[in-house]
């Protein structure tokens, strides 16, 4: 079975890090969140990005990703320690692009 990673703009608050709430780039594997991106400068001045977070109806803590990330772990289905099948194996390319 092939697995999809998807990306999504999300509302994170991390404010048990001491950060304000902001929105990000989630990825996402089967629908658990794993990992996220800060916005680029154009995505930051870009009103869409923050109505797109808005529709997105949830908002995701250091914990809420630290906790999905064990799953994941767990079931050696996290796409940043594992080598797995997917179905667009380039978002995981995209995130590599990143670091």
């Amino acid at each position: 079975m092939k697995l999809k990673i998807t990306k999504s703009y999300c509302w994170h608050d991390p404010n048990e890090l001491g950060m304000p709430e902001r929105v990000v780039n989630m990825y996402f594997i089967n629908g658990i969140p794993f990992t996220w991106d800060e916005l680029t400068e154009e995505e930051e001045s870009n009103y869409s990005c923050t109505i797109a977070a808005n529709t997105h109806q949830r908002r995701y803590t250091a914990e809420d990703l630290f906790i999905a990330s064990g799953y994941l772990i767990m079931e050696e289905c996290h796409p940043c320690f594992f080598e797995m099948e997917l179905e667009n194996p380039e978002m995981l390319a995209e995130l590599d692009d990143g670091i």
